[in-house]
């Protein structure tokens, strides 16, 4: 190993601590997915880069998010890959792939109309709990050449720590769904006790204040009351 390539590969490792800690404390799903793509192309010093989420079924892919093409470029090209050719080879073998010229290779699915072009090709598969989540790739290594072994292992850490980020993006999620869902219950539960009160044989007139619970208002009667000092004056309440 030269002088240069042992320096590149530490500044490579340092890079990857350095993405590895960003991902970890990202809450967001969808920019996790993102923020991976982009540390792809940076630490592995590629022109672009991707991240495909694999659909349900386990054939094709549902999400596909990438790195080092613009807004402008991404309407040129058109719709997203769905999982055909080297995509769709991934996605059935799940291990890595690299390939020094992409229009060699013998399952090619050729690229659309206003696409960039792309030679060299890396590819590592995204494993959540055991389970295929998706697949990263990078394309066009800078200053030419192929995607080297040290690339793919560099890779395949990349894709760990991404698991893990994945896994914590997910679970924060559901997280904020389940207190979602446990406030607005508790909200219904208030809501209903206070609306239930019953007038004892109707011959008293019964104050009831104003509440509010969130944006929420409480109703006394069939109809809510006016403010926080208004007393309820229907024919229910009042005698």
């Amino acid at each position: 190993m030269t002088l240069v390539s042992s320096a590149r590969g530490s500044k490579q490792m340092q890079a990857l601590v350095q993405a590895s800690l960003a991902l970890t404390t990202e809450p967001s799903l969808e920019r996790v997915l993102q923020k991976i793509a982009e540390v792809a192309r940076d630490v592995l010093r590629a022109r672009y880069a991707a991240l495909g989420v694999i659909d349900e079924r386990g054939t094709g892919l549902s999400q596909f998010l990438t790195a080092g093409i613009d807004e402008a470029g991404k309407a040129a090209i058109g719709p997203l890959p769905t999982g055909q050719g080297v995509l769709g080879l991934m996605i059935r073998e799940r291990r890595p792939i690299r390939i020094r010229r992409l229009a060699a290779h013998p399952q090619p699915a050729g690229f659309p109309a206003n696409h960039p072009t792309m030679e060299s090709f890396l590819g590592v598969p995204i494993m959540v709990r055991d389970k295929a989540y998706g697949n990263l790739y990078v394309t066009e290594k800078q200053g030419g050449g192929e995607f080297s072994e040290t690339d793919e292992q560099v890779a395949l850490m990349l894709a760990s720590q991404a698991a893990i980020a994945i896994e914590h993006a997910q679970a924060f999620r559901a997280l904020a769904e389940t207190q979602e869902e446990l406030l607005r219950k508790e909200k219904l539960a208030m809501l209903g006790q206070l609306t239930s009160l019953s007038i004892e044989n109707g011959s008293r007139k019964v104050n009831h204040p104003f509440v509010r619970l969130g944006s929420i208002p409480v109703w006394c009667c069939q109809k809510p009351l006016a403010s926080a000092s208004s007393t309820c004056d229907c024919e229910m309440c009042t005698p």
